[in-house]
């Protein structure tokens, strides 16, 4: 079987011209959507900082809770043993610390909360210019029609 040479020619144009107008829809799209990707860049950067900036504040929380902990427990100790005095002058240090722990408690909670709303704001950017269009190629008369029968 021998291929015609103006049947290629014919390919060859429809492949080019098909390529060539998805390279300009592919580019048209990018260029439209360029602004949203930067902005996806920025807050993938901007999430980054946020998950430092909780992952420190779990960090100094976990602390403040051991410290309490160890501190609680030695007063109780001095609680038990009648040393009224060694505790008296815990309670104000026990007090400062549960303070400032209910503090970083506060502002660790709210940093969850604006990751959290940002990643939401985040994801319909994403999903709104994340998305492209293809050309796809269809074959021309590549289907046949089901003719129905008259009675």
């Amino acid at each position: 079987m021998q291929v015609d040479s103006g049947m290629l020619k014919k390919i060859a144009i429809y492949a080019g011209g098909f390529i060539l107008l998805n390279i300009l829809l592919w580019g048209g799209q990018e260029i439209y959507y360029r602004e949203d990707t930067a902005q996806i860049a920025d807050a993938k950067e901007r999430l980054s900082s946020m998950e430092v900036e909780i992952s420190m504040l779990e960090a100094g929380i976990s602390d403040k809770e051991s410290e309490i902990n160890s501190l609680e427990a030695r007063m109780n100790q001095y609680e038990s043993a009648g040393r009224i005095t060694e505790y008296n002058a815990n309670v104000d240090r026990y007090n400062s610390l549960l303070t400032s722990y209910n503090m970083d408690f506060t502002r660790y909670e709210s940093r969850i909360a604006a990751y959290n709303n940002f990643v939401n704001e985040t994801n319909v950017l994403i999903e709104r210019s994340g998305s492209r269009w293809y050309l796809i190629p269809i074959p021309i008369g590549g289907t046949k029609k089901i003719q129905t029968r008259d009675l």
